[in-house]
Formats: C-alpha cells, sequence, structure tokens
C-alpha cells in the first residue's frame, strides 16, 4: 500500500481524484491512526474476524463494513453493514454514516466504545472460553 504499488497507482490514477487517497504503507502508530479518523470503512470480500473493527470501535469509530464472517456480529447496531462486493451499498452505507453528521458519528462511536469494552474485553472472552469448555467437559 505505498506508491511504489504500480498496479495500485494506476487504478487510483484513473478515478481521477487521485488526492483523495493516501498510501501509508506498514505502520507502527495505527492507534494514532485510528483515532483521527471519522469513520472506519472494511469493504472486504472475506474475513474471519476482523480486528480492525474492534480496534476502530475501541477508539470510538463508527464502522461501515460488509457482512463477511464476524464483522455483523461485532459491529452489531453500532455501525452500518452492508453486503459483500455490492460497491453502490458500500457507498451508501458511508453516505448514511457521513448523513448523521459528527454528533450522530460520536453517538454511534460510543456506543461501539462500550460495546468492545463489554464484549470484547479480554475478562468476557475468558468467561466465554470457561462457558464453553464447561459446555463441552458436560457432553
Amino acid at each position: 500500500m505505498t506508491p511504489a504499488n504500480e498496479a495500485l497507482s494506476a487504478e487510483i490514477a484513473r478515478t481521477g481524484m487521485p488526492a483523495n487517497f493516501h498510501l501509508l504503507g506498514q505502520r507502527t502508530d495505527v492507534p494514532a491512526v485510528l483515532a483521527a479518523l471519522d469513520i472506519l470503512c472494511s469493504s472486504s470480500r472475506s474475513e474471519a474476524f476482523p480486528n480492525v473493527l474492534g480496534e476502530a470501535m475501541a477508539c470510538g469509530i463508527p464502522c461501515v463494513t460488509t457482512g463477511v464472517g464476524d464483522s455483523a456480529w461485532i459491529v452489531a447496531n453500532t455501525g452500518i453493514v452492508v453486503p459483500p462486493g455490492d460497491v453502490p451499498a458500500l457507498a451508501a452505507g458511508l453516505a448514511r454514516m457521513i448523513a448523521l453528521g459528527s454528533d450522530g458519528r460520536a453517538f454511534l462511536g460510543d456506543a461501539a466504545r462500550q460495546r468492545v469494552i463489554r464484549e470484547f474485553a479480554l475478562p468476557s472472552v475468558v468467561q466465554r472460553y470457561e462457558d464453553l469448555w464447561a459446555a463441552v467437559l458436560e457432553i
């Protein structure tokens, strides 16, 4: 994801809006980058458990994502989920998120952060594993 990627750079040039793209390459300051976002968009066509959603949500960033893997479950009602591979739906989801304005996005972002704290903090995950193993051992 750097300008040295000629194929990607050519695709970006074809959009006619190359100034709207930032190819940042590998980063070591991901929390700072995430905290600077207004919206996180995940356009994945295939994914299991996209950590980036939880990371953004933990920073209070609302998400627009495709419904692949656990994405819909992770985001739940704190973001917008669209079908994978449906570019118009993804664009519409982003437009809806933008239309909420900064206050609406802040409300969703706070809900997203609270969801991560409640559902994905280490004690919650440990408890789920303990419950799973207890159920398996009872069989």
